[in-house]
Order: structure tokens, then sequence, then C-alpha cells
């Protein structure tokens, strides 16, 4: 088919070649059937931002406020999740995956180093501990990568896990004049973002706009 689609039309389109939509065009409930991406392809994105600075998170807190939630359009699909934390821990940690309120064990998904094993020291990585609890915030880059084998709707969490039972700050510094609400130029502020993508694995998918 090729030519311009006009407006106040319906049915289906069992194939396209250089067709234009024109200016202006408004589509709801369209569906593009059976698609196949190639491999890496976008398909969807999902993501959240977090603000608050005024929390102070436990050893092995998972972190809730940057839960990626997903529902894959096609269970062959690979979700690419992405964090950045701002943040700074009182002793020095690790970063775990956790996938649906529980840590990933799936092989060769593992939300922690699978040659060390699931040990206190095991995690996915974390950032210099320099023993300086006042002023230098941190930023943590967490890259994680699954397979679920489901089209049912999924979500990711960080673990923070330390080597010992400390504590850590989210979006701020952990000491000084600057802990809480309280505004003082020498103490950073931050925020932390999660980014979660659903990438195609060249499988037939069906999408739905």
């Amino acid at each position: 088919m090729s030519g311009l689609i006009n407006s106040g039309r319906s049915g289906i389109i069992s194939s396209m070649d250089n067709v234009s939509l024109g200016s202006s065009v408004s589509m709801d409930n369209v569906s593009l059937g059976s698609v196949v991406f190639p491999v890496g392809h976008v398909i969807q994105t999902k993501m959240i931002r977090y603000d608050t600075y005024d929390v102070v998170y436990a050893a092995y807190a998972v972190l809730s406020v940057l839960r990626l939630t997903i529902t894959p359009h096609n269970a062959n699909s690979i979700l690419m999740c992405q964090w950045r934390v701002s943040k700074e821990w009182s002793s020095n940690g690790n970063w775990r995956v956790f996938k649906n309120g529980s840590l990933v064990t799936t092989s060769g998904f593992e939300g922690y180093n699978s040659v060390f094993g699931d040990e206190d020291e095991s995690g996915l990585g974390g950032s210099d501990y320099g023993q300086n609890q006042d002023s230098t915030l941190e930023t943590d880059f967490i890259v994680y990568y699954d397979k679920p084998g489901s089209a049912s709707s999924v979500y990711y969490e960080l673990q923070y896990h330390p080597g010992s039972d400390q504590s850590f700050t989210l979006n701020r510094t952990y000491n000084g004049a600057g802990s809480g609400n309280s505004d003082d130029d020498g103490y950073e502020r931050g925020i932390s973002i999660g980014i979660i993508h659903e990438l195609s694995d060249n499988a037939s998918t069906d999408i739905i706009l």
C-alpha cells in the first residue's frame, strides 16, 4: 500500500510502502499486530525520579523509592535496568538487585557476582569509601539486565548490602550540618533516577499504541 491515509478511515493495513500519515495525526488504540523488531530495539521505557533527602537507610535496605516496574510486551524481551544513585554510606558497601521482592538468583542473571556467590561482599558494584562522611556526596551508576521469560508485570529494586552493619543516606551527605532539611552550602544534595527499557530479542511482538 502507498499513498495518503485520510482521516476517518478504519480497517486493517496488511503492508505499507512509502505511506504518509500527513500532519497532526492522532491515533488511539492502534494495533500494530505481530511485529519483529531488530535485536536491541527499544520497545518501551519507564522512568522514576526521587528527590527526597532526609532519610537514613539501615543496612540491607531495599530502595523501593527507586522501584522500576514494567509489563513486557513480549516474554522473550530483555529488560535493562539503569540506576543513578546519589548517596553516601557510612562504610564500605555493595548494590544487589531484587526482582519482585526477592534477590535475583537465576543463573546468568544473578543480582550479585555469580562467581563469588551469595556472600556479604558480593554484589554488582559499589563506590569508593573515602572515610569522609561529612560533605562529599557520591554518585553510583548501576546497570543490570534480565530476561524474565514472561509478559507479566515485574519490578526491580536495588538493595544496599554492606560488609558490616552500616547505614547510608540517599540524595545527601551522611553527617554534618547538611543532614536532614537544614540548608548549608557546604553539604551537597542530589537526586536519584531509575530507568528500565524493554529491548527486543528479535521475537514477534504484539504492540498496541
